[in-house]
């Protein structure tokens, strides 16, 4: 849907797995994407490779980009969990 300025934003829910989830695919016109955990455990964020002792922790009720790390704004972005799922809100924005 069009945003003021002409851009597009987009909004998911992406429940997140024990396996790496697509949060975010690869997106060469995306200006910004933001992610919020909104499940009550931590989730992982990296590469289609990431794992709990790898990726970059997104604590419940936390929003990434945040004080602790930037996302890439057209890079795939993955999320990982411990146990059962957890679910990630994703809003995106781009040209």
């Amino acid at each position: 849907m069009p945003a003021s300025g002409g851009s597009l934003l987009s909004q998911a829910a992406v429940v997140v797995g024990v396996a790496p989830t697509l949060l975010s695919a690869i997106n060469a016109t995306r200006t910004a994407v933001i992610l919020r955990n909104n499940g009550a455990a931590t989730v992982f964020l990296g590469n289609s490779a990431v794992t709990i002792a790898n990726g970059m922790p997104l604590q419940p009720g936390d929003t990434a980009p945040g004080d602790s790390f930037m996302l890439p704004a057209t890079a795939a972005i993955y999320g990982v969990v411990a146990a059962a799922t957890e679910e990630v809100r994703v809003l995106e924005i781009g040209d």
